[in-house]
Order: C-alpha cells, then structure tokens, then sequence
C-alpha cells in the first residue's frame, strides 16, 4: 500500500501524466499535520484584534489579508 500524505496548497495546477502519475504545481505546500488548530485560531483571534483596531491604514489592511488566510486556513483544513 502507497504512503498518502495530504497538503494543503494556496492554488496550482494539477495534470495527470501517463500511468496516473499526478504532477502537481504550486508555489507554496505544507502538509496538513504541519497546521495546528490551536495555532489557526489564535492567528484569527489575533488578525480580528489589530483589523477591528486603531492601528495604521497598513496595520489594519494586512491584519484583514491575515484574517481571510487564516479563516481559509480553519475552513479547509477542519471541515
């Protein structure tokens, strides 16, 4: 039996070569034992601070970009 490991990619492209061999390119992957759940819901707890916050227009544009990515993340990885 074949070792499976499962990662999870920001985007890509998959082709299927001859002989079912998947090819898979993408820019960024880790594998899915890597994520902690604990980990994603304290970056989300986190991003939802400092982008509800008085920071900087910067601050609070990159907490929302963090936010998003992160509620991606906790979406695609525990549902």
């Amino acid at each position: 039996m074949a070792h499976t490991t499962t990662f999870a990619v920001s985007g890509g492209f998959a082709v299927v070569q001859p002989k079912s061999i998947l090819s898979i390119n993408a820019v960024e992957g880790y594998p899915l034992e890597d994520f902690s759940a604990e980990a994603v819901r304290a970056q989300i707890a986190e991003a939802q601070k400092v982008a509800s916050g008085s920071g900087s227009e910067q601050d609070i544009a990159e907490a929302k970009i963090e936010l998003e990515v992160s509620l991606l993340k906790e979406r695609s990885v525990w549902t």
